[in-house]
């Protein structure tokens, strides 16, 4: 049986505001990522982590999750502008979570939305209770981890691109 859902993430589209109206010299890191799927269980749900995921600045990443086959679990990245694109990359962590599996064996995929490209997988075993029916969970973007400044020199980022601007 073959399930889908959708949800969308908040974006932080900070980049495109200050790289398009206050700072036009400001570049975001263009350094591509690692990749790296993390997957773990707690009761009946799996939990995911796209650590690195690369993708423009302003990207607000709409995530679907299906079961394709039994103990078989894709989630299904797409990068979507709804304010255009930035003239940046950037790295992200995005975590994901699905909610109501069977105890068992899975095996966990993070891809592209067309299916052409495969971040990762992971096992997991999920021992728990069945508590509810299966339902995509949620879906959590953080912002960009690799800002750099103008110049391409680091920046501290604990004031992130408003602190960089004015240095």
């Amino acid at each position: 049986m073959k399930r889908q859902f959708l949800v969308r993430s908040a974006a932080v589209v900070l980049c495109s505001v200050l790289v398009g109206a206050l700072a036009p010299a400001l570049v975001c890191s263009q350094e591509e990522c690692e990749d790296q799927i993390f997957a773990w269980a707690v009761g009946d749900t799996i939990l995911v982590k796209h650590a690195g995921a690369f993708y423009n600045c302003c990207a607000v990443v709409v995530v679907a999750m299906e079961t394709p086959e039994p103990f078989a679990v894709d989630f299904l990245e797409t990068e979507t502008l709804p304010m255009g694109p930035c003239d940046c990359m950037c790295c992200f962590d995005l975590d994901m979570w699905g909610f109501g599996f069977e105890p068992g064996h899975y095996t966990v995929r993070v891809w592209n939305d067309t299916r052409t490209v495969l971040y990762g997988e992971a096992e997991v075993d999920v021992h728990g209770d069945l508590l509810t029916s299966a339902g995509f969970g949620g879906y959590v973007q953080s912002g960009c981890l690799n800002n750099s400044g103008v110049g391409g020199d680091k920046k501290d980022t604990t004031w992130g691109l408003i602190k960089s601007m004015y240095e």
